[in-house]
């Protein structure tokens, strides 16, 4: 094959691998650039437990805003509903819920008084109970995550309602 032939295959061959790779390029590039939806920050199997875990924990709290009102000014009724709040509060910041700062989440002002002092200890032991019997849902919860930080999460909840945080038994003082 004469010289210019052979050259002239080389040259289309060279020209077309250079094209091609040009145009890979291009479309990786332009691929690049198209707007994506923002990928969820959690799985969905830990999305859902997440929210039935806020759920959960809802009821909790106000059992526990029910019990502070009844026990006005009671230190021990209002680390415990600040702790369900902070729980409360982690788990809509993991889920991307902004809660209104209306300062019901972290800061303790019940303010309605008790109608009875044996009310305030059924309503203590109400929010207790529930605590309690929300622990193995939460565990379960936990082992299932497949996100070691919504696990972790899920897991020192369980821990908290099953010790009645820090094995703190209460002892709440009834005047009168």
């Amino acid at each position: 094959m004469p010289e210019w032939q052979t050259r002239a295959v080389l040259i289309t061959r060279r020209a077309l691998l250079l094209r091609g790779a040009l145009l890979g390029a291009g479309a990786a590039g332009l691929a690049g650039c198209r707007h994506h939806a923002a990928a969820p920050t959690t799985p969905v199997p830990d999305r859902a437990a997440l929210q039935r875990a806020h759920a959960l924990e809802l009821p909790i709290v106000a059992a526990f805003e029910a019990a502070a009102a009844a026990f006005l000014g009671d230190r021990q009724v209002l680390d415990a509903l600040d702790a369900h709040r902070a729980h409360l509060a982690a788990l809509a910041n993991r889920l991307g819920v902004v809660r209104p700062s209306d300062g019901s989440a972290g800061t303790s002002s019940p303010s309605a008084g008790p109608s009875t002092m044996g009310d305030g200890k059924v309503l203590l032991s109400t929010a207790l109970r529930a605590a309690s019997d929300s622990v193995p849902t939460f565990e379960a919860f936990a082992v299932a995550a497949t996100d070691n930080a919504v696990a972790a999460l899920l897991a020192s909840i369980a821990a908290a309602h099953a010790t009645g945080f820090g094995g703190t038994t209460f002892t709440v003082r009834i005047a009168g």
